[in-house]
């Protein structure tokens, strides 16, 4: 029969059946089923929600959604389907990108319904110096002060990467969890593979904190200079968005985040609770930051942006942000994709600091300064279809059946001179049969995905990379082609990189003379 409320993922399905009246999907589920009814007549509203992430999904389904609400429209002129209502939800979207966009909305720009945040007030800290480098000691250090100086409340802390929160937890556990007190952390151990094996590559991994570090700087230290002592200051100069949700207070947040109940020296510490959360986590694992939280015991939830939108953890009074995220950036040089660690946006700041104030008054501790959030952070993320390379989006969008991409109502649309030269690329490489006439014009027609293109669009490499890849795999030289693919994939090793150069050569002095390593090391 089902449930009245169902959801299904690309793994799991629960409670779906005849009886849903309500069904919860990611976008992915969604553009499977579009892609086999354009009318999509087992709906008649379609919510998407967070689409400021602007991921290449959520604007292909977009463009795909625009062709269907005509075709619903004219079905219940002739009463065959009831019409087919789309709603478009996020608390820092460009509008503009919508509303501005003829080939999104033919037939005039959608209403726009602004509905006003109702969150507790949040106020923003920022450092007056923004650390480049080693902002991962600073956010340990951050999170530690917290902990002792302000009263009770979850700690929601902002990191990178899977490697980055691994190492945070490991440090916050062995720096707030004396050892007499560590058998709560203990039991929750199978979180994150913190052990391993005792193996050279450990050798560049973060060390556990020593004892005597235990009872460090941060304990002993109860005088040193921060900036908790100047809160006014510092919130009188925040400038948040009008559109955020976020309310910035010049004032301390009074009631039960009162910066004047810290505790005494006397007083007991409170327990802590330090869990991670990020995408490759099981769901039972994700599920132990939403269970209920010992007396006497604080909740640190190191995360990814995950969650900065998609969920929303209770009991969290302060959020350690980091202003960094990792983004997949195209290299021109190279010819590939990297994930590197960048600056996030004001929009995804925003976000962020808002977690704060979900269940009560809280601070948000931005690890940068006022002035780097002004002049430096973009408004909004880029949408991905603009920083992938565009051989990849067009070649995906071919995997998702889509026969004129060149004329796609995308909500940020590409170059359409790049497009073309995208689809000629993807023509050479015999991936997109695409018919070409004189004029280099495709009319509705920009091509078919080739047997070739669509084994490439399931590997996740350029696709130049990938025709490598497969290649290597039909000629069985597949472990070569991995290692030059691997080679090819990172900068050339003649270029010396003057911010790293002491490492590299601590690095190259460690390395033994007889060792067989790449002779490109040694010329390094």
């Amino acid at each position: 029969k089902g449930n009245l409320v169902a959801y299904q993922t690309r793994y799991e399905t629960a409670g779906l059946g005849e009886s849903t009246r309500i069904k919860v999907q990611t976008d992915g589920i969604l553009l499977q089923e579009i892609r086999n009814d354009l009318l999509l007549r087992k709906y008649s509203v379609i919510v998407l929600d967070e689409a400021h992430e602007r991921n290449l999904n959520t604007d292909v389904l977009l463009g795909l959604l625009s062709k269907s609400l005509p075709l619903r429209r004219k079905a219940s002129e002739e009463g065959s389907l009831p019409p087919l209502k789309l709603i478009i939800m996020s608390a820092t979207l460009r509008v503009e990108d919508f509303t501005a966009n003829p080939a999104l909305f033919p037939s005039g720009p959608p209403a726009v319904v602004r509905v006003p945040g109702r969150t507790h007030p949040v106020t923003i800290h920022h450092s007056k110096v923004t650390e480049l480098e080693d902002y991962e000691s600073l956010a340990l250090e951050k999170v530690c002060k917290i902990h002792k100086k302000l009263p009770p409340g979850g700690i929601l802390v902002f990191m990178t990467g899977k490697q980055e929160i691994v190492t945070m937890v490991k440090k916050l556990r062995a720096r707030l969890g004396p050892k007499r007190k560590r058998k709560l952390n203990d039991g929750i151990a199978s979180d994150v593979d913190l052990r391993g094996s005792k193996g050279n590559h450990e050798l560049n991994a973060p060390r556990d904190m020593d004892d005597d570090e235990l009872d460090g700087e941060i304990f002993n230290n109860a005088t040193a200079a921060d900036d908790f002592d100047e809160v006014e200051a510092e919130s009188s100069e925040e400038e948040v968005p009008s559109t955020s949700s976020v309310e910035v207070k010049g004032d301390v947040v009074k009631d039960s985040t009162n910066h004047n109940n810290d505790a005494t020296e006397d007083e007991e510490p409170m327990s802590v609770l330090v869990l991670p959360l990020y995408s490759m986590l099981s769901a039972d694992d994700q599920a132990k930051v939403f269970a209920p939280i010992p007396s006497n015991h604080r909740l640190i939830v190191v995360a990814t942006n995950i969650a900065e939108t998609s969920l929303t953890i209770p009991a969290i009074s302060y959020v350690v942000d980091c202003g960094r995220h990792k983004c997949r950036n195209y290299h021109s040089g190279t010819g590939i994709t990297s994930y590197d660690i960048m600056w996030i946006s004001k929009a995804a700041a925003d976000q962020r600091a808002g977690r704060a104030g979900r269940t009560g008054p809280g601070h948000c501790y931005r690890l940068y300064s006022s002035s780097l959030y002004s002049r430096h952070f973009d408004d909004f993320a880029l949408p991905e279809v603009i920083t992938r390379p565009l051989e990849d989006v067009v070649l995906a969008m071919k995997a998702m059946n889509i026969s004129n991409v060149s004329a796609f109502p995308f909500p940020s649309p590409p170059d359409r001179n790049q497009v073309k030269k995208a689809l000629q690329l993807l023509s050479d490489l015999g991936c997109v049969d695409v018919p070409f006439d004189d004029d280099d014009d495709f009319g509705n027609n920009d091509g078919h995905i080739t047997k070739l293109g669509a084994a490439a669009a399931k590997l996740p490499l350029g696709v130049r990379y990938s025709k490598m890849m497969l290649v290597g795999a039909q000629a069985n030289v597949l472990d070569y082609t991995i290692a030059i693919v691997a080679a090819l994939s990172e900068v050339s090793p003649f270029i010396y990189n003057n911010a790293k150069q002491k490492d590299d050569d601590e690095d190259h002095d460690a390395l033994s003379e007889d060792s067989d390593n790449l002779d490109d090391v040694d010329k390094h």
